[in-house]
């Protein structure tokens, strides 16, 4: 990482610098590479945007704590800094607007900050499929602390929880629910779990390990429809649509499919004023601008 930010983004060796390197987005990718720069140039004037409330984390490991096989300490994915580092940290601070003529960015606030690098570390965002229900009450995305919060919350009185997608993050979300003692149902579009990273054997070997843990896992098939009774009294959630199977009532629903870049978010939140003839690449995380 060092040696392609010096020869991609070279960082001046005098601490005296009128405007500092910006980086949006403090998740590990942004971390990693805040950290990288101070590497080069422990004095660069840094500093760094994230709109989560929470000091940076790693969010990998999200699963882990809420199945409680870690504390939120475990987590913690801090800036290491000197004292002589020259580092700001805004958190709970989104960056709405990016002007690359007058090189700078303006946070939700209204403040102007100027910048004479601009690093865009904005991470992915889950794929949120398109089914009738998918946003109401009692259904989750697992993607950040907000998120792990709200879905341990929900899980402590929830009997059955049905998982949207059978990846990794999907898994490791099933099995977080499952340590409270929640009936979970992990269901996969694909004809196997884990369909990126394994093969049919050993996709097949993993699924009967994870039926060792009473969580249930449907492949091949997908959700049409989640609704909500019509009872007076508050009814959990419902998920039908699976072939073969009759409408299923549930707790929580948690749904764990792909992750596409937060580039578009990007485009739609961050209005990027640009000179002419200049080109924004938003095809990947990570941006040098």
């Amino acid at each position: 990482m060092s040696a392609q930010l010096e020869q991609d983004f070279p960082i001046p060796t005098s601490a005296a610098t009128e405007r500092p390197v910006i980086v949006i987005g403090t998740g590990p990718v942004g971390i990693h590479v805040a950290q990288a720069i101070l590497q080069i140039n422990p004095a660069c004037d840094l500093t760094l945007f994230g709109d989560e409330p929470w000091t940076p984390y790693n969010r990998v490991q999200l699963s882990s704590l809420l199945a409680g096989d870690l504390s939120w300490g475990a987590l913690q994915n801090q800036l290491r800094t000197e004292t002589t580092s020259r580092v700001l940290q805004h958190h709970n601070c989104a960056v709405v607007s990016i002007d690359r003529e007058r090189r700078e960015v303006i946070d939700r606030d209204g403040r102007a900050h100027l910048y004479r690098k601009l690093i865009l570390a904005v991470g992915s965002r889950p794929h949120i499929p398109s089914i009738p229900g998918i946003s109401q009450e009692g259904v989750f995305r697992f993607r950040d602390m907000s998120d792990m919060q709200a879905l341990a919350a929900r899980n402590a009185r929830s009997r059955r929880a049905v998982v949207l997608g059978g990846g990794l993050l999907g898994l490791e979300a099933a099995r977080g629910l499952s340590r409270a003692g929640t009936e979970v149902i992990v269901i996969e579009h694909a004809p196997q779990i884990m369909e990126s990273q394994l093969d049919a054997t050993a996709s097949a070997l993993l699924q009967e390990h994870i039926s060792t843990l009473g969580i249930r896992v449907i492949t091949g098939d997908s959700v049409d429809e989640t609704w909500r009774g019509e009872a007076e009294v508050e009814e959990p959630p419902v998920v039908a649509g699976l072939a073969g199977e009759a409408a299923s009532p549930l707790a929580t629903s948690s749904h764990c499919g792909a992750f596409q870049p937060q580039d578009e978010s990007g485009q739609k939140e961050l209005a990027v004023a640009q000179p002419e003839g200049a080109r924004a690449d938003w095809d990947v995380p990570l941006h040098l601008l």
